[in-house]
């Protein structure tokens, strides 16, 4: 189960992606107010996530995930109640394309999505001058330690940095999420610190991490459970803006 938390109108909104019901239902609800906003029937889309630009809420949602060549839709809303029709924006046509993360950067949007290799996942990259245009693959490939699931890519504007928070399994059925950054999606800076930390009562698997900012505070979105038999989302907080929880892993900006 996939989550995004945006900040709209100065309100907190959680996306949750239902890809166990066969029609893949997106239940959105105000996090402040704990009101439950709509259910959408997108009836697409296995993994997903949302970004916010110019007011408009944007969904990219991963369509047969397992297949090869498999695409990337876009659905967009001003009030997340009425949504656009899907557009196609990507495939990658020698991979299967599973979780994806898009944000904005100095020259349009960029795509981080994992894909299956070898029985593992890595991530790869696209980019596109708008938001709903067609991305475009770029750069290289992460492979962290063979691992890296659940990319969520951001962009520092000061330093020209991509900072991508991911999946990392450690082994022995634990996973947690960890984060690396890059400035030209080849060469790979690794924190060695973990980005997000299951506490005692939270299971083996912390993953899908996605976060937002309001006033000063992050709002983070998480799952929980152990990758098989049991799983939920749940939400946290740090009195810091986006740019200083990421680049707090580092030891210099």
């Amino acid at each position: 189960m996939e989550s995004s938390p945006i900040t709209l109108n100065n309100q907190i909104y959680s996306i949750v992606f239902d890809r166990n019901n066969s029609t893949h239902l997106m239940q959105i609800d105000n996090i402040i107010t704990n009101q439950h906003i709509s259910t959408i029937t997108i009836g697409i889309g296995e993994y997903g996530s949302a970004i916010v630009s110019n007011n408009t809420v944007y969904v990219f949602l991963s369509n047969n995930s397992g297949t090869i060549g498999n695409q990337v839709t876009t659905i967009s809303s001003t009030d997340l109640i009425n949504w656009t029709a899907p557009q196609i924006v990507f495939n990658d046509s020698l991979n299967s394309i599973y979780n994806i993360s898009v944000c904005a950067d100095a020259t349009g949007f960029m795509m981080a999505y994992e894909i299956g290799r070898n029985g593992n996942y890595v991530h790869k990259f696209a980019h596109s001058a708008t938001i709903m245009g067609t991305y475009a693959q770029i750069g290289g490939t992460y492979t962290s330690y063979g691992y890296a699931a659940c990319p969520t890519i951001r962009y520092d504007a000061q330093y020209h940095k991509y900072y991508i928070l991911y999946l990392n399994n450690l082994g022995g059925g634990n996973f947690d999420t960890f984060i690396y950054r890059t400035t030209d999606l080849r060469t790979f800076e690794d924190s060695n610190i973990p980005a997000f930390m299951a506490l005692s009562n939270e299971g083996t698997n912390n993953s899908d991490v996605d976060f937002t900012e309001l006033n000063g505070q992050t709002y983070f979105l998480y799952a929980i459970g152990d990758q098989l038999t049991w799983g939920s989302i749940k939400i946290a907080t740090a009195p810091m803006t986006n740019l200083q929880y990421l680049r707090s892993f580092f030891p210099v900006p």
